[in-house]
Protein backbone atom coordinates (compact mmCIF):
# COMPACT_ATOMS: atom_id res chain seq x y z
CA UNK A 1 0.00 0.00 0.00
CA UNK A 2 2.87 2.32 0.69
CA UNK A 3 3.68 1.81 -3.29
CA UNK A 4 0.57 2.81 -3.92
CA UNK A 5 -0.04 5.84 -1.60
CA UNK A 6 3.45 7.25 -2.92
CA UNK A 7 5.80 10.00 -1.65
CA UNK A 8 4.21 13.39 -0.57
CA UNK A 9 6.20 16.03 0.17
CA UNK A 10 3.90 19.13 0.72
CA UNK A 11 4.96 23.01 2.61
CA UNK A 12 3.36 24.47 4.94
CA UNK A 13 3.02 27.87 5.79
CA UNK A 14 1.12 28.57 9.51
CA UNK A 15 -0.06 31.91 10.27
CA UNK A 16 0.51 33.49 13.09
CA UNK A 17 -2.28 35.88 13.63
CA UNK A 18 -5.24 33.57 12.39
CA UNK A 19 -6.26 29.92 12.26
CA UNK A 20 -5.91 28.80 8.86
CA UNK A 21 -2.79 27.19 7.37
CA UNK A 22 -2.05 27.80 3.89
CA UNK A 23 -1.34 24.62 2.15
CA UNK A 24 1.38 25.44 -0.83
CA UNK A 25 1.11 21.67 -2.10
CA UNK A 26 -1.28 19.08 -0.71
CA UNK A 27 -2.35 15.31 -2.12
CA UNK A 28 -5.48 14.71 -3.68
CA UNK A 29 -7.46 11.84 -3.37
CA UNK A 30 -10.55 9.57 -5.20
CA UNK A 31 -12.13 8.48 -2.46
CA UNK A 32 -12.30 11.81 -0.98
CA UNK A 33 -12.48 15.57 -1.93
CA UNK A 34 -10.27 17.04 0.99
CA UNK A 35 -10.08 21.06 1.50
CA UNK A 36 -7.17 23.27 3.71
CA UNK A 37 -5.89 22.01 6.73
CA UNK A 38 -6.78 24.53 9.16
CA UNK A 39 -5.79 24.90 12.77
CA UNK A 40 -8.12 24.69 16.01
CA UNK A 41 -6.81 26.18 18.48
CA UNK A 42 -6.49 29.67 19.08
CA UNK A 43 -3.13 29.27 21.08
CA UNK A 44 -0.15 30.78 18.96
CA UNK A 45 2.20 30.10 22.04
CA UNK A 46 5.03 26.78 22.25
CA UNK A 47 2.51 25.57 24.33
CA UNK A 48 1.11 21.87 23.25
CA UNK A 49 -2.83 20.85 22.55
CA UNK A 50 -3.05 16.96 22.11
CA UNK A 51 -5.78 14.06 22.09
CA UNK A 52 -8.92 15.40 20.03
CA UNK A 53 -12.07 14.29 19.49
CA UNK A 54 -14.68 15.55 17.44
CA UNK A 55 -18.84 15.39 16.31
CA UNK A 56 -20.96 16.56 14.23
CA UNK A 57 -24.58 17.67 14.59
CA UNK A 58 -27.92 17.78 12.56
CA UNK A 59 -27.03 21.46 11.45
CA UNK A 60 -23.71 20.32 9.95
CA UNK A 61 -21.73 22.24 12.85
CA UNK A 62 -18.63 20.16 14.43
CA UNK A 63 -17.40 20.26 17.86
CA UNK A 64 -14.04 19.62 18.93
CA UNK A 65 -12.30 19.03 22.29
CA UNK A 66 -8.93 18.12 23.11
CA UNK A 67 -6.44 18.34 25.88
CA UNK A 68 -4.98 21.77 25.98
CA UNK A 69 -1.33 22.92 28.10
CA UNK A 70 -1.52 26.66 27.37
CA UNK A 71 -2.41 27.26 31.26
CA UNK A 72 1.08 25.76 32.26
CA UNK A 73 3.94 28.37 33.20
CA UNK A 74 6.99 28.09 31.37
CA UNK A 75 8.92 26.63 33.44
CA UNK A 76 6.83 23.77 33.63
CA UNK A 77 4.81 23.62 30.71
CA UNK A 78 2.78 20.23 31.60
CA UNK A 79 2.20 21.56 35.07
CA UNK A 80 -1.92 22.39 33.86
CA UNK A 81 -3.75 20.15 31.48
CA UNK A 82 -7.48 21.40 30.43
CA UNK A 83 -9.67 20.66 28.41
CA UNK A 84 -11.22 23.15 25.67
CA UNK A 85 -13.29 23.22 22.81
CA UNK A 86 -13.99 24.78 19.42
CA UNK A 87 -17.24 24.62 17.04
CA UNK A 88 -16.40 24.67 13.62
CA UNK A 89 -19.28 27.22 11.69
CA UNK A 90 -20.72 24.64 8.85
CA UNK A 91 -21.34 28.10 6.46
CA UNK A 92 -18.40 29.92 7.21
CA UNK A 93 -16.05 26.81 7.67
CA UNK A 94 -14.19 28.50 10.30
CA UNK A 95 -13.51 27.15 13.83
CA UNK A 96 -14.63 29.73 16.50
CA UNK A 97 -12.36 31.12 19.19
CA UNK A 98 -11.84 28.47 21.80
CA UNK A 99 -13.71 27.78 24.80
CA UNK A 100 -12.45 25.93 28.05
CA UNK A 101 -15.01 23.45 29.47
CA UNK A 102 -13.31 22.43 33.05
CA UNK A 103 -14.82 25.28 35.33
CA UNK A 104 -11.86 24.40 37.80
CA UNK A 105 -8.31 26.08 37.10
CA UNK A 106 -6.67 23.38 39.77
CA UNK A 107 -5.74 19.98 39.33
CA UNK A 108 -5.57 18.50 35.66
CA UNK A 109 -8.34 17.43 33.20
CA UNK A 110 -7.76 15.26 30.03
CA UNK A 111 -8.90 12.57 27.65
CA UNK A 112 -11.74 14.32 26.06
CA UNK A 113 -14.36 13.02 24.50
CA UNK A 114 -17.41 14.72 22.90
CA UNK A 115 -20.87 14.05 21.64
CA UNK A 116 -23.60 16.25 19.73
CA UNK A 117 -27.11 15.03 19.84
CA UNK A 118 -30.40 15.65 17.45
CA UNK A 119 -30.54 19.25 18.88
CA UNK A 120 -26.73 20.49 18.23
CA UNK A 121 -26.61 20.53 22.00
CA UNK A 122 -22.92 19.10 22.71
CA UNK A 123 -21.88 16.57 25.46
CA UNK A 124 -18.01 16.51 26.92
CA UNK A 125 -16.59 14.02 29.41
CA UNK A 126 -12.96 13.86 30.36
CA UNK A 127 -10.78 12.62 33.36
CA UNK A 128 -10.63 15.26 36.02
CA UNK A 129 -8.07 15.38 38.76
CA UNK A 130 -10.11 18.44 40.99
CA UNK A 131 -10.60 16.45 43.90
CA UNK A 132 -7.08 14.66 43.85
CA UNK A 133 -8.07 11.78 42.11
CA UNK A 134 -9.10 10.43 38.72
CA UNK A 135 -12.76 11.07 37.88
CA UNK A 136 -15.02 11.13 35.28
CA UNK A 137 -16.54 14.96 34.56
CA UNK A 138 -18.81 16.00 32.21
CA UNK A 139 -20.74 18.93 30.80
CA UNK A 140 -22.75 20.11 28.03
CA UNK A 141 -22.84 22.55 25.45
CA UNK A 142 -26.33 24.29 25.03
CA UNK A 143 -26.86 25.07 21.20
CA UNK A 144 -29.59 27.69 22.41
CA UNK A 145 -26.61 29.79 24.29
CA UNK A 146 -23.79 28.15 22.72
CA UNK A 147 -21.85 27.93 26.32
CA UNK A 148 -20.85 24.87 28.06
CA UNK A 149 -22.52 24.24 31.55
CA UNK A 150 -21.52 23.61 35.09
CA UNK A 151 -19.27 20.22 35.19
CA UNK A 152 -20.95 17.15 36.65
CA UNK A 153 -19.61 14.29 37.96
CA UNK A 154 -20.14 11.11 36.14
CA UNK A 155 -18.70 8.26 38.52
CA UNK A 156 -20.44 7.83 41.73
CA UNK A 157 -17.85 6.31 44.10
CA UNK A 158 -15.59 8.52 45.53
CA UNK A 159 -12.62 6.54 46.71
CA UNK A 160 -9.22 7.01 45.59
CA UNK A 161 -9.42 4.55 42.23
CA UNK A 162 -7.79 4.88 38.79
CA UNK A 163 -10.55 5.96 36.40
CA UNK A 164 -9.98 6.79 32.81
CA UNK A 165 -11.23 6.16 29.12
CA UNK A 166 -14.01 8.44 29.00
CA UNK A 167 -15.67 7.76 25.78
CA UNK A 168 -19.86 9.36 25.16
CA UNK A 169 -22.21 8.97 23.04
CA UNK A 170 -25.68 10.20 22.13
CA UNK A 171 -29.27 8.08 21.77
CA UNK A 172 -31.86 9.43 19.17
CA UNK A 173 -33.78 10.01 21.88
CA UNK A 174 -31.05 12.32 23.41
CA UNK A 175 -30.22 10.22 26.39
CA UNK A 176 -26.09 9.92 26.77
CA UNK A 177 -24.36 7.23 27.90
CA UNK A 178 -20.47 7.48 28.98
CA UNK A 179 -18.06 4.18 29.59
CA UNK A 180 -15.00 4.40 31.36
CA UNK A 181 -12.21 1.98 32.88
CA UNK A 182 -11.96 1.64 36.61
CA UNK A 183 -9.13 -0.34 38.75
CA UNK A 184 -10.79 -0.91 42.12
CA UNK A 185 -9.87 -3.18 44.63
CA UNK A 186 -7.48 -5.24 42.84
CA UNK A 187 -10.64 -5.24 40.09
CA UNK A 188 -10.79 -3.85 36.67
CA UNK A 189 -13.47 -3.25 34.89
CA UNK A 190 -15.27 -0.98 31.73
CA UNK A 191 -18.34 0.90 33.75
CA UNK A 192 -21.17 2.70 32.34
CA UNK A 193 -23.94 5.45 33.07
CA UNK A 194 -26.82 7.33 31.54
CA UNK A 195 -27.61 10.71 31.26
CA UNK A 196 -31.65 10.86 30.36
CA UNK A 197 -32.49 13.33 27.74
CA UNK A 198 -32.83 17.07 29.20
CA UNK A 199 -31.60 15.80 32.43
CA UNK A 200 -28.68 17.30 34.91
CA UNK A 201 -27.66 13.82 37.40
CA UNK A 202 -25.86 10.61 35.73
CA UNK A 203 -28.05 7.46 36.61
CA UNK A 204 -26.24 4.57 38.43
CA UNK A 205 -23.03 3.05 37.60
CA UNK A 206 -23.36 -0.35 35.11
CA UNK A 207 -20.77 -2.79 35.10
CA UNK A 208 -19.99 -3.66 31.59
CA UNK A 209 -17.30 -6.26 31.90
CA UNK A 210 -17.97 -9.51 33.30
CA UNK A 211 -14.27 -10.49 34.03
CA UNK A 212 -13.03 -8.50 36.86
CA UNK A 213 -9.08 -9.57 36.92
CA UNK A 214 -7.62 -8.28 33.45
CA UNK A 215 -7.05 -4.64 32.73
CA UNK A 216 -8.77 -3.36 30.29
CA UNK A 217 -8.39 -0.16 28.05
CA UNK A 218 -10.20 2.25 26.07
CA UNK A 219 -13.71 1.46 25.71
CA UNK A 220 -15.79 3.18 23.30
CA UNK A 221 -19.67 3.03 22.69
CA UNK A 222 -22.00 3.89 20.25
CA UNK A 223 -25.58 3.77 20.03
CA UNK A 224 -27.89 2.95 17.33
CA UNK A 225 -31.39 3.73 16.01
CA UNK A 226 -33.47 2.09 18.72
CA UNK A 227 -31.17 3.22 21.14
CA UNK A 228 -28.94 0.05 22.50
CA UNK A 229 -25.65 0.92 23.11
CA UNK A 230 -22.71 -0.48 21.66
CA UNK A 231 -19.22 -0.75 23.48
CA UNK A 232 -16.31 -1.93 22.82
CA UNK A 233 -12.82 -2.41 24.66
CA UNK A 234 -8.99 -3.95 24.52
CA UNK A 235 -9.25 -7.03 27.03
CA UNK A 236 -6.81 -9.49 28.10
CA UNK A 237 -9.14 -11.93 29.12
CA UNK A 238 -8.38 -15.02 27.21
CA UNK A 239 -4.08 -13.99 27.77
CA UNK A 240 -3.43 -12.33 25.31
CA UNK A 241 -5.21 -8.82 24.19
CA UNK A 242 -8.65 -9.09 22.24
CA UNK A 243 -11.18 -6.43 21.36
CA UNK A 244 -14.36 -7.48 23.39
CA UNK A 245 -17.59 -6.23 23.15
CA UNK A 246 -21.23 -5.62 24.45
CA UNK A 247 -24.55 -4.56 24.34
CA UNK A 248 -27.28 -2.42 26.51
CA UNK A 249 -30.63 -2.22 25.07
CA UNK A 250 -32.48 0.94 25.78
CA UNK A 251 -34.44 0.99 29.56
CA UNK A 252 -32.28 -1.92 30.14
CA UNK A 253 -29.39 -1.85 33.21
CA UNK A 254 -27.88 -4.79 32.25
CA UNK A 255 -24.99 -5.55 29.65
CA UNK A 256 -25.10 -8.36 27.29
CA UNK A 257 -22.57 -11.01 27.68
CA UNK A 258 -19.01 -10.14 26.79
CA UNK A 259 -17.88 -11.63 23.60
CA UNK A 260 -14.72 -11.33 21.64
CA UNK A 261 -14.66 -9.84 18.12
CA UNK A 262 -11.01 -9.66 17.15
CA UNK A 263 -10.31 -12.98 15.30
CA UNK A 264 -7.01 -13.57 15.23
CA UNK A 265 -6.34 -17.26 16.21
CA UNK A 266 -3.00 -16.76 17.44
CA UNK A 267 -1.55 -14.64 20.68
CA UNK A 268 -1.37 -11.62 19.00
CA UNK A 269 -2.24 -8.15 20.74
CA UNK A 270 -4.98 -6.19 19.81
CA UNK A 271 -6.01 -3.04 20.03
CA UNK A 272 -7.25 0.07 20.27
CA UNK A 273 -10.62 0.02 18.81
CA UNK A 274 -13.29 1.61 18.07
CA UNK A 275 -17.17 1.09 17.12
CA UNK A 276 -20.30 2.73 14.79
CA UNK A 277 -23.73 2.17 14.37
CA UNK A 278 -25.82 2.72 11.20
CA UNK A 279 -29.21 3.84 10.83
CA UNK A 280 -30.16 0.50 10.18
CA UNK A 281 -28.17 -1.52 13.20
CA UNK A 282 -25.87 -2.01 11.12
CA UNK A 283 -22.77 -2.93 13.61
CA UNK A 284 -18.79 -1.95 12.66
CA UNK A 285 -15.66 -2.59 14.87
CA UNK A 286 -12.55 -1.34 13.35
CA UNK A 287 -8.97 -2.28 15.68
CA UNK A 288 -5.01 -2.16 15.55
CA UNK A 289 -4.05 -5.82 14.64
CA UNK A 290 -0.77 -6.74 15.80
CA UNK A 291 -0.65 -10.80 13.81
CA UNK A 292 1.51 -9.38 11.04
CA UNK A 293 4.56 -6.85 11.02
CA UNK A 294 3.97 -4.23 10.45
CA UNK A 295 0.23 -3.75 12.24
CA UNK A 296 -2.68 -3.78 10.05
CA UNK A 297 -6.27 -1.54 10.63
CA UNK A 298 -8.77 -4.75 10.48
CA UNK A 299 -12.75 -4.54 10.22
CA UNK A 300 -15.55 -6.16 11.15
CA UNK A 301 -19.32 -5.80 10.58
CA UNK A 302 -22.39 -7.46 12.54
CA UNK A 303 -25.61 -7.13 10.49
CA UNK A 304 -28.57 -7.01 13.14
CA UNK A 305 -30.21 -10.35 14.25
CA UNK A 306 -27.16 -11.88 12.00
CA UNK A 307 -23.49 -13.11 13.05
CA UNK A 308 -20.14 -11.45 13.02
CA UNK A 309 -18.66 -11.70 9.21
CA UNK A 310 -14.59 -12.11 8.77
CA UNK A 311 -12.62 -9.24 9.92
CA UNK A 312 -11.02 -7.36 6.40
CA UNK A 313 -7.80 -5.12 6.53
CA UNK A 314 -8.00 -2.15 6.10
CA UNK A 315 -4.68 -1.22 6.19
CA UNK A 316 -1.50 -3.69 5.69
CA UNK A 317 1.05 -0.97 6.82
CA UNK A 318 0.46 0.23 10.24
CA UNK A 319 -3.21 1.36 11.64
CA UNK A 320 -2.90 2.38 15.14
CA UNK A 321 -5.40 4.38 17.50
CA UNK A 322 -8.12 3.83 15.04
CA UNK A 323 -11.48 6.24 15.40
CA UNK A 324 -14.76 5.49 13.42
CA UNK A 325 -17.24 7.41 12.14
CA UNK A 326 -20.43 5.63 10.62
CA UNK A 327 -23.42 7.73 8.49
CA UNK A 328 -26.96 6.77 8.75
CA UNK A 329 -27.50 5.63 5.46
CA UNK A 330 -24.32 2.60 6.03
CA UNK A 331 -21.52 4.74 4.59
CA UNK A 332 -18.52 4.82 7.43
CA UNK A 333 -14.98 6.81 7.43
CA UNK A 334 -11.92 5.79 9.82
CA UNK A 335 -8.73 7.25 10.08
CA UNK A 336 -5.81 6.64 11.87
CA UNK A 337 -1.61 7.22 12.32
CA UNK A 338 0.31 4.71 10.47
CA UNK A 339 3.59 2.99 11.20
CA UNK A 340 4.32 0.92 14.18
CA UNK A 341 6.44 1.76 17.76
CA UNK A 342 9.67 2.45 16.19
CA UNK A 343 8.05 5.10 14.00
CA UNK A 344 9.20 8.74 15.30
CA UNK A 345 6.87 10.67 12.60
CA UNK A 346 3.52 8.91 11.87
CA UNK A 347 0.99 10.50 9.23
CA UNK A 348 -2.50 10.44 9.46
CA UNK A 349 -4.62 8.19 7.07
CA UNK A 350 -8.50 7.23 6.11
CA UNK A 351 -10.21 5.30 4.67
CA UNK A 352 -13.97 5.09 3.51
CA UNK A 353 -16.07 2.25 3.39
CA UNK A 354 -18.18 2.04 0.48
CA UNK A 355 -21.57 0.59 0.72
CA UNK A 356 -21.79 0.22 -2.92
CA UNK A 357 -19.25 -2.42 -3.00
CA UNK A 358 -19.59 -3.12 0.49
CA UNK A 359 -15.52 -2.69 0.93
CA UNK A 360 -12.89 -0.34 2.10
CA UNK A 361 -11.42 2.16 -0.10
CA UNK A 362 -8.17 2.48 -0.48
CA UNK A 363 -6.01 4.53 2.19
CA UNK A 364 -5.87 8.15 1.95
CA UNK A 365 -3.52 10.40 3.52
CA UNK A 366 -5.10 13.50 5.36
CA UNK A 367 -2.44 15.31 6.61
CA UNK A 368 0.12 17.37 4.73
CA UNK A 369 2.78 16.96 7.70
CA UNK A 370 6.71 17.03 6.08
CA UNK A 371 9.11 13.85 7.14
CA UNK A 372 10.57 15.70 10.39
CA UNK A 373 7.18 16.24 12.27
CA UNK A 374 4.60 13.58 13.19
CA UNK A 375 0.80 13.58 13.20
CA UNK A 376 -1.57 11.59 15.39
CA UNK A 377 -3.80 10.87 17.46
CA UNK A 378 -6.74 11.47 14.45
CA UNK A 379 -10.39 11.35 15.23
CA UNK A 380 -13.32 11.29 12.53
CA UNK A 381 -16.87 12.77 12.65
CA UNK A 382 -19.21 12.41 9.64
CA UNK A 383 -22.60 13.94 8.78
CA UNK A 384 -24.62 13.69 5.21
CA UNK A 385 -22.31 15.94 3.41
CA UNK A 386 -19.17 15.45 4.69
CA UNK A 387 -15.94 13.75 7.19
CA UNK A 388 -14.62 16.33 9.59
CA UNK A 389 -11.00 14.99 10.94
CA UNK A 390 -9.11 16.36 13.31
CA UNK A 391 -5.42 15.65 14.75
CA UNK A 392 -2.56 16.40 16.60
CA UNK A 393 0.38 18.13 14.65
CA UNK A 394 3.84 19.12 15.19
CA UNK A 395 4.34 21.81 13.38
CA UNK A 396 7.17 24.42 12.87
CA UNK A 397 5.87 27.93 13.72
CA UNK A 398 7.48 31.23 11.97
CA UNK A 399 9.49 31.41 15.54
CA UNK A 400 11.46 28.07 14.44
CA UNK A 401 9.79 26.12 17.42
CA UNK A 402 7.86 22.96 17.28
CA UNK A 403 4.73 22.64 19.40
CA UNK A 404 2.18 20.51 18.89
CA UNK A 405 -1.28 21.68 17.68
CA UNK A 406 -4.91 20.50 16.62
CA UNK A 407 -5.13 20.70 12.72
CA UNK A 408 -8.55 19.53 10.57
CA UNK A 409 -9.75 19.35 7.56
CA UNK A 410 -12.73 18.40 5.33
CA UNK A 411 -13.47 15.78 2.84
CA UNK A 412 -16.61 15.50 0.97
CA UNK A 413 -17.16 11.91 -0.93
Amino acid sequence: MKARRGAIPPVMALTMAGIVIATLAVPTFAAEVWGPIARVNDDVTTTSQVVPDVAVGPTGAAVAVWQDYRASPPADPFAQIDVYSSRRDPGAGTWAPNARINDVTTGQQYKASVAVDANDNAYAVWVDRRNGRSDIYASKRSASSGTWGSNVRVNSTTKFDTQDYPAIAVAPNGDAIVVWYRAANHKSNIWAARLPAGGSTWGPELRVTSDQTTAKQGPRVAVGPTGTAYAVWMDPAVGNADIWYATLAAGSSTWSTNTNVSDDPGSAFQGPTDIGVDGSGNVVVVWTDRRATPYQLRARRLAPGGSWGASTIVAADGGNAPSLAVRTDGRAFVVWHDGDASTNYPKVWGSAFDTGTAAWTAPERIDASDVGHGASSAAAAMDASKVIVVWKDALSLDSGVNNDDILSRVGTP
